[in-house]
């Protein structure tokens, strides 16, 4: 089983009148390039996981910068309300930023 935590549509950047506007770009935490800033718009993955993710404080509207990325799959810094955290490939894997 799967836990989706979706950000709530904003009328103002997402639907004009039933029609949709461009949003930017959509990816996964760990494919943001290092200094790359974004808005979390997805938690997703099993219910431990993301529950985790959340009571970190990662949730969705929230504005994100990735800091580092370690070599080889290692672990990344991010950058979120003033606070620094280092996440593993995993857990940035499960989420999606709007760039």
């Amino acid at each position: 089983m799967t836990a989706v935590v979706t950000a709530a549509p904003n009328t103002t950047d997402r639907f004009v009148d039933g029609e949709t506007f461009n949003m930017g770009q959509v990816r996964c935490l760990s494919r943001l390039l290092t200094g790359q800033s974004g808005r979390i718009v997805t938690v997703q993955g099993e219910p431990q996981l993301a529950l985790r993710i959340l009571e970190l404080g990662l949730v969705c509207g929230t504005p994100i910068r990735l800091l580092r990325s370690a070599p080889l799959g290692g672990p990344i810094e991010v950058e979120i309300d003033g606070a620094f955290l280092s996440l593993r490939r995993d857990e940035a894997d499960a989420i999606t930023v709007e760039v």
